[in-house]
């Protein structure tokens, strides 16, 4: 008699489809938090926010999977203008030693995605402040504190980190 296969529990299951479908959520409605998609996915699925979610690496992996399926001409584009868009302000702002973060970085970044870029600096707040054509109380204020800045190609999020003391 020929065995079969043993099948994998529900909750394996239940934790592919949350994945999935927080996968779909990033890529269709735009939402960049990990968390966020994967309690609304369970949410829609009638799980609750705790039962089987999955890893943040098993909704990357189910994106890229979505993305190449149902994005395969749109996503890579705009991942190259995004990095394009990237490489700019990064040139631009090189005395702050600019560090790419996020989706742009991943390669995951969609159609609704915003460049995110870290800066570090000893004490310059004012000085990328001056740089951005913003007063620094607008939002970039204090160590860890992030300003939007519109550029030709997308939205830019910078952070800056103070390395003070190090």
């Amino acid at each position: 008699m020929p065995r079969r296969k043993p099948s994998l529990p529900a909750s394996s299951n239940l934790r592919r489809s949350i994945a999935a479908q927080a996968a779909r959520l990033m890529a269709e409605d735009g939402i960049d938090n990990y968390g966020l998609a994967k309690r609304k996915a369970a949410r829609a699925l009638g799980a609750s926010d705790s039962e089987s979610l999955p890893t943040n690496e098993e909704i990357e992996a189910e994106l890229r999977a979505y993305q190449a399926l149902y994005q395969e001409d749109e996503q890579p584009e705009r991942l190259r203008e995004l990095r394009q868009v990237a490489l700019e302000v990064m040139e631009m702002l090189d005395d702050f030693r600019p560090y790419l973060t996020g989706g742009v970085l991943e390669g995951t970044a969609g159609r609704y995605a915003e460049v995110e870029i870290e800066l570090f600096a000893d004490s310059g707040k004012d000085e990328v402040g001056a740089i951005l054509g913003q007063e620094t109380e607008r939002g970039l204020g204090g160590a860890g504190r992030a300003a939007p800045v519109q550029t030709a190609g997308a939205q830019c999020h910078l952070r800056l980190r103070d390395v003070v003391g190090r």
